[in-house]
């Protein structure tokens, strides 16, 4: 199982699920970002991501994977599963988008975003989890144990906006038919970052999709150990088959028509000129 891990996260915030993981698990830091160095100039793309993957299996020899992708790293993941179907096995898609053509945030979460600096600064993420996190994240001592595990490897701030920059100038809308792997969507309710619309988005355009949303949890539902989403997810890949699992089968696939108006009911919601957008864009690429 190869893990794509979120925006200026680094490997050890993949604690809670690596708990639960049955299987063999792959885990690295993107560069600038937890233990990895700084990478030098280059191009901030979403297939730039892809290939440092491609590069990381080919260097460990590994001829097919499960992958999860969290928010960032889920929008890497749906490229590549797009681009290497030989490569990827299953796929679990968690907390994202397709980038370009999203429901945008809310605008509060999408400023908190725009920095780095609930990384460096405890009580900056203390104020921030207010209008980024979900009810079951806003507990103080879930926003203590954040900020300390955050702390222990801060982003290299160019590397943190080149993530941005890759997220927001790419959009998977056109390779959505392409994924052809068995792909399980999870997403929290109430997610203020990355709107549960964009889920449904996915499990509507991906042919071979299920939907999987968690009651009352938000952006950061793979932090908890005793979140739904952790054990749906290792129930999903350690299954013979996939059809077989709980998630899959309590799953729901997902039509346009419902994509359409959960994506209408998010855009309103979060009505601003970033959003508007994301609106155009999704327009334009969905023909």
């Amino acid at each position: 199982m190869l893990l794509l891990n979120g925006l200026g996260a680094h490997h050890m915030m993949w604690a809670p699920l690596l708990r639960e993981l049955e299987g063999a698990t792959i885990v690295f830091d993107w560069p600038g970002l937890g233990k990895s160095p700084a990478p030098p100039l280059r191009s901030h793309t979403i297939d730039a991501f892809v290939r440092i993957v491609e590069e990381l299996l080919e260097e460990l020899q590994h001829a097919e994977v499960d992958v999860v992708g969290y928010s960032f790293g889920g929008i890497v993941a749906q490229h590549l599963a797009a681009a290497r179907p030989d490569l990827v096995r299953r796929l679990v898609l968690v907390a994202t988008s397709t980038g370009g053509g999203a429901a945008f945030g809310r605008p509060l979460a999408m400023a908190a975003l725009s920095t780095p600096l609930r990384y460096y600064s405890k009580s900056y993420l203390a104020v921030t989890s207010r209008f980024t996190s979900g009810p079951t994240e806003r507990e103080p001592e879930f926003v203590r144990h954040s900020a300390q595990l955050r702390q222990a490897h801060r982003p290299d701030v160019l590397a943190y906006y080149g993530q941005l920059i890759a997220a927001n100038t790419s959009s998977s809308l056109r390779r959505l038919p392409a994924i052809t792997q068995p792909t399980l969507v999870v997403h929290g309710s109430d997610d203020p970052i990355i709107p549960a619309a964009n889920s449904c988005l996915l499990a509507s355009r991906i042919p071979e999709a299920r939907l999987l949303v968690t009651e009352r949890e938000g952006h950061l539902l793979l932090h908890h150990e005793a979140g739904r989403a952790v054990v749906a997810i290792n129930d999903f890949l350690m299954a013979r088959e996939h059809r077989t699992s709980e998630p899959w089968r309590t799953g729901r696939a997902v039509t346009m028509a419902e994509a359409k108006r959960a994506l209408r009911s998010a855009d309103l919601r979060a009505a601003q000129p970033g959003g508007a957008m994301h609106v155009l864009v999704r327009r334009i690429l969905s023909g």
